[in-house]
């Protein structure tokens, strides 16, 4: 059994490649849900994300991966089946997939979520960002060179993205109105991760907290 200081946020990659060793853990609705993904590489990252969060989570329970069961809370927010009555225990935790890439973010006692990124060219990037960033993040973007607004575009949406993640808002959170850097002493914080190839970012709620990469 791994420890999960209460104080740290733990964030799990694996390479979309190592699909095909973890695929056995989906249950029947996510194996659905990845044969209907059209592109094979679209298809590795969701299986190795959720083939992930089984193997991370079953290493700080001490729990077979397989025995796990999962179930969403409001807002479709993935967590350990139980825990909406109290009869699981306080993991928390949250996945992301890209190109790739799979990660989760492991937590105690504190919502989290994490968003990955592939770095690409944004199609439409200034619409884009005038949709997804508040004024000030905008002009903030616009004023950087050309070359480096598509890197800060995705940042921005990864932070965001773990967020709303994190709050369990979802798709409902117009993400115009919301800070990618919240205040000091609000409810959430955020990070990058360092990840070549990639923009990435994980929130938690809750005191001080920091986050420790692992690669799986």
């Amino acid at each position: 059994m791994l420890d999960l200081p209460a104080d740290e946020v733990h964030v799990w990659l694996a390479e979309a490649s190592s699909a095909h060793r973890v695929e056995f853990l989906l249950n029947g609705a996510e194996l659905a849900r990845a044969a209907r993904l059209r592109m094979p590489a679209s298809r590795d990252a969701y299986v190795a994300a959720h083939g992930l969060v089984r193997v991370a989570v079953g290493r700080y329970l001490g729990a077979d991966p397989a025995s796990l069961s999962f179930d969403e809370a409001e807002g479709g927010k993935p967590r350990l089946a139980g825990a909406g009555d109290g009869g699981a225990p306080s993991i928390r935790f949250n996945l992301s997939h890209a190109v790739g890439l799979a990660a989760v973010a492991v937590a105690l006692g504190r919502e989290v979520g994490v968003d990955v990124e592939k770095l690409r060219a944004v199609h439409g990037a200034e619409a884009v960002a005038r949709r997804i960033m508040t004024p000030a993040e905008f002009d903030r973007h616009a004023s950087l060179p050309a070359g480096e607004r598509d890197v800060d575009l995705l940042r921005v949406w990864a932070r965001k993205e773990a967020l709303v993640k994190a709050s369990g808002a979802g798709v409902r959170a117009p993400l115009a109105e919301l800070a990618s850097e919240p205040e000091a002493g609000s409810r959430w914080s955020v990070v990058d991760l360092d990840v070549p190839g990639y923009a990435g970012a994980v929130a938690a709620e809750g005191p001080p907290w920091r986050a420790v990469v692992h690669l799986a």
